[in-house]
């Protein structure tokens, strides 16, 4: 799976409908090749202690190849503005079957 990276304005975002953005990685090793996470689904759950919420990413490189993926906690993001939109990834369903 590749993901093909076209260059158009950037959609801010509030929480609830940041699926599909694009931001630049932040430091380290990721940041001086031009990787980028792409938020692919967001996560609200309570636990005894606490309720989490965040973002699930996944982590290309600048051809689009899959390098990484991160659970982030929903403020991470709150501050950054995204670079590009990913369109169709809200569409994505996986299919999970037993061996």
């Amino acid at each position: 799976m590749k993901v093909d990276i076209q260059t158009e304005p950037p959609i801010p975002g509030a929480p609830e409908d940041m699926v599909g953005n694009v931001y630049q990685v932040r430091g380290g090793r990721g940041a001086q090749l031009g990787h980028m996470h792409i938020i692919v689904s967001a996560y609200e759950y309570d636990t005894h202690i606490s309720r989490q919420s965040g973002f699930v990413t996944l982590t290309v490189n600048r051809d689009g190849q899959i390098v990484g993926a991160n659970s982030y906690g929903q403020h991470y993001f709150m501050d950054k503005c995204p670079i590009a939109r990913c369109e169709g990834i809200e569409d994505v369903q996986l299919a999970v079957r037993s061996l």
